[in-house]
C-alpha cells in the first residue's frame, strides 16, 4: 500500500492511493477484495455531484463493501441493516474522505468538524462513522478525497467475536481465514464540476483495476 502525494506548482496538495501485490499477481483471495473496494470507489465517483451530502456518499461505499462481503460469506443479513448498525465498520473503521487544497487536509486546522459539517450538522458517535471527517454538501469547485478501503485488524475482529459486537451481520468463522489478509484502499482525488457531476483529478488516472496495476508493477 502506498498513500502519498505531491504539491503542485501552484502549491496544492495531491492525495492518492494504490495497493499492488508485490509481484503484481494478485491471488484469488486478494484480487476479490480489490474488486470490492475497487466497486465502492467507482460508485462513489458515478453519484458524487454538486448538492448531495459526502456523508450518503460514504454510506454508497458502505453498502458496496457490506454487498461484496456478503458474497463473499464474510457478512451477512440484510445490507442495509447492517449498515444502519455500522456492522460494515469491522472493515472500514474510518471515514470515506476529507476536502483537500493548499493542505491535504485542507483546513483543518480550524477544526475538523467546523470544516467537513454544514450548519446544524452533527457527527454521528457511531464507530467508524464517527471518524467522517466530511459530510456536508457539496459545492461546485469542491476538492476532497474518495478512499473507501477494506481492512482485516486482528485486535478488533476479536474484541467483536468476544462481546458479539453485530454477530447478526458477520460471519466471524469465515472471517478467521482472513486475519493474516492485510488491507487494501484505494484513493482518488474529486473535483466538483459544473456539468452536474465529478471528475477525477490529474490528466490521466492513476493505474487501478486488476490488470492494469498487473501491467504496471509486472514491468
Amino acid at each position: 500500500m502506498v498513500d502519498c502525494g505531491f504539491e503542485s506548482s501552484m502549491r496544492y496538495a495531491t492525495d492518492n492511493t494504490r495497493v499492488s501485490p508485490v509481484d503484481g499477481k494478485f491471488t484469488t483471495k486478494q484480487q476479490e477484495i480489490y474488486e470490492i473496494v475497487l466497486a465502492a470507489n467507482n460508485n462513489v465517483n458515478a453519484q458524487t455531484k454538486a448538492g448531495v451530502y459526502y456523508r450518503d456518499m460514504h454510506f454508497v461505499a458502505a453498502k458496496t463493501l457490506a454487498q461484496g462481503l456478503k458474497g463473499l460469506g464474510i457478512m451477512k443479513g440484510d445490507v442495509d441493516e447492517a449498515v444502519a448498525a455500522g456492522a460494515h465498520a469491522l472493515f472500514q473503521p474510518h471515514g470515506l474522505g476529507h476536502m483537500m487544497g493548499l493542505d491535504v487536509h485542507d483546513m483543518e486546522d480550524y477544526g475538523e468538524t467546523y470544516v467537513g459539517y454544514g450548519k446544524n450538522m452533527q457527527r454521528s458517535t457511531q464507530f467508524g462513522l464517527s471518524g467522517l471527517r466530511l459530510a456536508r454538501q457539496l459545492e461546485v469547485g469542491n476538492v476532497f478525497t474518495n478512499e473507501p478501503g477494506c481492512y482485516f485488524i486482528p485486535a478488533l475482529i476479536d474484541k467483536w467475536k468476544a462481546e458479539g459486537t453485530n454477530k447478526e451481520f458477520i460471519n466471524f468463522d469465515k472471517l478467521d481465514s482472513y486475519r493474516d489478509f492485510g488491507g487494501i484502499r484505494l484513493e482518488d482525488d474529486l473535483l466538483i464540476t459544473e456539468d452536474g457531476g465529478c471528475r477525477i483529478m490529474g490528466d490521466k488516472r492513476i493505474p487501478i483495476t486488476v490488470e492494469e496495476i498487473a501491467n504496471t508493477v509486472g514491468k
